[in-house]
């Protein structure tokens, strides 16, 4: 018997790590390399985390994978809406700005028109006055008796027609409500998206609360 078996086994252990003296010991070697590369396969191969839950914890890594799949769908059909809606009351905005500038220029061009017709009535008027003073002052001239009519002392004056449109409604304040309005309303689109992406439960947190409760 070996008086000290602990401190003889490491001996042999440190002395004698490759001396085989039997088949048994190489049964053994081999059957302990066998073993240990079915462990690390499996090992290697596993895919549960907790021993048992393998179906259970795949099934959950599916849903999870199509949840985050499904919160990207989400996000992307939001994000679209937002943008057409964003992008429809922008164009409308340009355009009513483009029609308004456009209505300036335009009551601008009339007014333009407006004066100058109001001059050409003048020259109308004062070239109808010259013929009527010269006509008149001809007909003293030729009559022998030496009466002038009384009304050839009035003067002479053209009846004056005003072009329509002078009374048109104020549009320029309905214009700028209209313009606030849809900044009101690309405002809130972004504000709606803003919230329906918070609605949006993040995965993350998901686990978070499964891994607590």
């Amino acid at each position: 018997m070996v008086a000290h078996p602990e401190t003889e086994a490491l001996r042999l252990l440190t002395d004698r790590t490759w001396h085989f003296e039997s088949i048994y010991s190489y049964g053994l070697l081999f059957a302990g390399i066998v073993f240990a590369l079915l462990a690390a396969t499996a090992a290697y191969k596993m895919k549960d985390p907790y021993p048992g839950y393998g179906d259970t914890y795949k099934r959950h890594q599916d849903r999870c994978d199509e949840y985050a799949d499904e919160i990207e769908l989400t996000l992307d059909e939001l994000r679209e809406t937002r943008d057409e809606a964003i992008e429809s009351a922008a164009e409308i905005r340009e355009e009513l700005r483009r029609q308004f500038s456009e209505r300036g220029q335009i009551i601008a061009a009339r007014e333009r028109n407006k004066h100058r017709f109001r001059e050409h009535q003048d020259y109308l008027e004062s070239i109808g006055g010259f013929l009527l003073s010269t006509y008149r002052a001809e007909n003293v001239k030729a009559r022998t008796d030496g009466l002038v009519p009384a009304h050839f002392d009035e003067k002479w004056s053209l009846g004056r027609v005003e072009l329509p449109g002078d009374h048109e409604p104020n549009i320029d304040d309905e214009v700028v409500r209209a313009q606030a309005a849809l900044a009101d309303s690309i405002q809130t689109v972004s504000s709606a998206y803003q919230e329906a992406i918070d609605g949006l439960e993040h995965l993350d947190k998901i686990k978070r609360s499964l891994s607590n409760g």
